[in-house]
């Protein structure tokens, strides 16, 4: 009970990442602005900490003097004196022409696609070269810039539901019908690939729409292969148990959901 309990959390939760990261921004703004006021929060309050201690004196009866001493690294206390530049020059040559995101940042937004990339990613354009840009256009995969629609969110949510419910064949057949695959029967190893063909092109779909820019404090990475594969593994999973705890999670959720939620 407690394995397929967690393996169904850990497919909902992938599910549910496939389908946010590739929904419009108005769509799933209410989430994000909860975690951002929640992180806002806790540095508000790091910082309000640190200010308090930077600016009190030793003891009620003694006077404050001398300079403050930044121990929080803020930059809006004084360090050294009045005459003091609080804000530092703008490094120009951080965005010049030869920045690799020179030309890349939204001018609504603020974003940088490049902020994004991993090392693996840089590590594959440097391996390609130039031919990693057309490579992109002939694939069709979205652009820096790209950001998703209604439509697009639409053609996702579709994918990840036929996607799910595929995995669930595809597990299912591996796991009931491994006999016909062992005895390499024509009609079973072709239902195999078939169903393999149709999860690398769903995937493909899903790769081709374009993500939420949006940044949260932990995304997960290499979509949409990762939340694919933990679907794949947690379903087959799923389905390796036996047939009585199957049994037990359906009367299970059947009872939960009869019973009457308490305030």
């Amino acid at each position: 009970m407690m394995s397929i309990g967690t393996l169904l959390a850990y497919t909902l939760v992938s599910v549910c990442v496939l389908l946010l990261r590739y929904q419009p921004e108005s769509d799933i703004d209410g989430f994000v602005k909860f975690l951002s006021q929640e992180h806002a929060k806790k540095k508000e309050g790091i910082l309000a900490d640190c200010e308090k201690e930077v600016g009190s004196p030793v003891s009620e009866g003694e006077e404050f003097s001398g300079p403050a001493t930044n121990t929080c690294g803020a930059k809006n206390l004084p360090s050294l004196g009045d005459n003091e530049m609080l804000i530092g020059k703008s490094d120009k040559s951080a965005y010049n022409v030869n920045h690799p995101n020179y030309g890349t940042v939204d001018v609504t937004t603020g974003i940088e696609a490049d902020e994004t990339e991993n090392v693996y990613l840089i590590k594959l354009k440097k391996l390609i070269g130039p031919r990693y840009y057309t490579m992109r256009i002939r694939l069709g995969l979205p652009g820096k810039m790209d950001r998703p629609t209604a439509a697009t969110g639409h053609t996702v949510t579709i994918c990840v539901l036929l996607l799910f419910i595929l995995i669930f064949i595809f597990c299912s057949f591996v796991i009931f019908g491994s006999n016909y695959i062992s005895e390499h029967s024509w009609w079973a190893i072709l239902l195999v690939i078939l169903m393999v063909l149709l999860i690398s092109i769903l995937v493909f779909v899903i790769l081709q729409q374009p993500e939420n820019p949006k940044k949260l404090p932990y995304m997960a990475p290499c979509l949409p292969f990762v939340p694919a594969f933990a679907m794949l593994v947690n379903i087959y999973l799923m389905l390796k148990l036996s047939t009585i705890t199957w049994i037990r999670f359906a009367v299970w959720c059947f009872v939960g959901k009869q019973l009457p939620l308490k305030p």
